[in-house]
C-alpha cells in the first residue's frame, strides 16, 4: 500500500512539474509577467526538493529491507 502511494505521489509530482514549466513559460513570455514567473518557480523548486526527497527516502527503505533480511540469515562458518 505505501509503494502504491509513493508511485502515485512520484507520478503526480512528475505531472505537476511539466504543469508548472508550461504555466511558468506562459507567464514569462506570452503575458510577460515576470514577478509571477519567479513566484511559479519557486514552487517548481519546491517540487523538485521534495521529489529529491521522496526518491532518497525510497532508496534508504530498500537499503534497510535488504540489510533487514540479511540479518536473518544464519551464519556460516
Amino acid at each position: 500500500m505505501l509503494r502504491l502511494m509513493k508511485k502515485n505521489a512520484l507520478y503526480f509530482i512528475q505531472h505537476s512539474i511539466s504543469f508548472m514549466i508550461l504555466v511558468t513559460l506562459y507567464f514569462y513570455f506570452v503575458r510577460q509577467e515576470f514577478s509571477g514567473a519567479m513566484v511559479l518557480m519557486q514552487g517548481l523548486w519546491l517540487i523538485l526538493a521534495v521529489e529529491g526527497a521522496l526518491a532518497v527516502n525510497e532508496k534508504v527503505e530498500e537499503k534497510y529491507q535488504s540489510y533487514k533480511f540479511m540479518r536473518c540469515l544464519p551464519i556460516k562458518d
